[in-house]
């Protein structure tokens, strides 16, 4: 990127009055980060988790409907070729009764999420 390009810190970002923003920040300063680029007016592709802590996600949710912008969570993993195989195996039968599921990328997670 060219020196000109570049910022220093996140207030001379927004300051370019950018349309959409993706957040790849560390987990702990994806709340900061996106609450900033909702007072920005920008939109948001934010990498998981959106907020480590359910009231730390609310205390961005109304600031961001306020904004009338688009919020969006990156979760590639849903899509995987290996995600949607297991997800096929499960809807197909080929293996029993799924009481719980995990991943090495994120904990474990209901079975229910596993077959929708």
């Amino acid at each position: 990127m060219p020196p000109e390009r570049r910022f220093r810190d996140a207030d001379s970002f927004f300051a370019e009055k950018l349309d959409a923003v993706s957040v790849t920040s560390p987990a702990p300063f994806h709340v900061d980060n996106v609450l900033a680029a909702a007072k920005a007016g920008a939109h948001v592709l934010c990498e998981k988790p959106l907020a480590e802590m359910k009231r730390t996600a609310g205390r961005w949710s109304k600031r961001w409907k306020r904004a009338g912008k688009h919020l969006l969570s990156a979760f590639i993993y849903r899509f995987s070729e290996m995600a949607l195989r297991i997800r096929q195996a499960i809807r197909e039968g080929e293996i029993g009764q799924v009481r719980s599921c995990g991943s090495f990328t994120s904990g474990t997670v209901t079975a229910n999420s596993c077959a929708t």
